[in-house]
């Protein structure tokens, strides 16, 4: 039941686009790991290898990372879209607070990033028209210490869609 609400809210996301053609076609696939270059111990992986990754920006700098849902829609953590949020916390101060979200008009999503802070021909930058955080997003910070979070999950509606290509795919939903 805790999860109830986003699953009725992204099959009704689905269901609006469209479903997709050709053995999900433009949908991102797993790549063959054992063959794939990957970033562990800070190894560069290669330019499209994750195509439904999403960076999340606020004043033109990742703060936060999502997952490309469809051409529409990115999920995220709801705490990165908080005004009083794990990451802008007063040290010292005990809370439980969803608080409301951010102006969406702040934050831009980068789609197909490689490199951060370097700009690529196939990079995607959107304008963010929507949030929706999970109505039950609730979390305890005491003393610089993360304490619980529940229900971390936030919905970034695009203010244009995303345009699919090799370095920007929708995560498989299957």
């Amino acid at each position: 039941m805790k999860y109830l609400w986003l699953i009725a809210l992204l099959g009704t996301i689905h269901a609006s686009v469209g479903k997709p053609t050709g053995n999900n076609a433009n949908c991102g696939k797993l790549p063959d790991l054992t063959t794939s270059k990957r970033i562990v111990g800070g190894n560069e992986s290669q330019q499209g290898l994750w195509p439904w990754q999403a960076a999340v920006l606020f004043n033109n700098k990742p703060f936060c990372g999502g997952v490309i849902i469809n051409e529409h829609w990115i999920a995220t953590g709801a705490r990165c879209l908080k005004k009083k949020g794990p990451f802008r916390f007063s040290r010292g101060v005990s809370s439980t607070n969803s608080g409301p979200s951010m102006d969406p008009k702040l934050l831009t999503v980068a789609l197909g990033e490689h490199k951060l802070g370097v700009k690529e021909s196939f990079e995607q930058i959107k304008n963010v028209q929507q949030i929706i955080s999970h109505p039950h997003f609730n979390f305890s910070f005491d003393k610089n210490k993360l304490l619980f979070v529940d229900n971390d999950v936030a919905l970034l509606k695009l203010s244009t869609p995303a345009t699919f290509d090799t370095f920007v795919k929708p995560i498989i939903m299957t």
